[in-house]
């Protein structure tokens, strides 16, 4: 368990390193959702790391902080699923009102020629 928890441990560093490197580009290609995506996929990295802790040094007291560490990465992980559903709903509507192209383009052309 600890070699498997050290090397999820390393690919969520990994994945944060990623984040730091390719935030501005995310940031300027207006990609809140898939950085929502990413850091809730780095968080999940790390939940084995507090349960870990516990059963190498094996002490009552790192017991409750396993139990709180891995509840936060917990919400951490579901808050981060739903931020990003949340961005993604307020970026389609934004697409609808303003009538710009994305995902939803084709529709939104074909339900305007449908009115002219």
């Amino acid at each position: 368990m600890l070699l498997s928890t050290v090397i999820l441990g390393w690919i969520g560093i990994g994945v944060f390193v990623t984040i730091l490197l390719t935030f501005m580009k995310l940031m300027k290609n207006k990609e809140q959702g898939l950085l929502h995506v990413v850091m809730g996929f780095m968080y999940a990295m790390w939940l084995p790391l507090p349960f870990a802790l516990y059963f190498e040094q094996e002490q009552e007291l790192l017991l409750t902080g396993s139990i709180f560490g891995f509840v936060y990465l917990l919400m951490l992980v579901i808050t981060m699923g739903f931020q990003a559903g949340h961005i993604v709903h307020i970026v389609k509507q934004e697409q609808v009102k303003y009538g710009k192209s994305g995902q939803h383009g084709c529709l939104i052309h074909f339900r305007v020629l449908m009115k002219i």
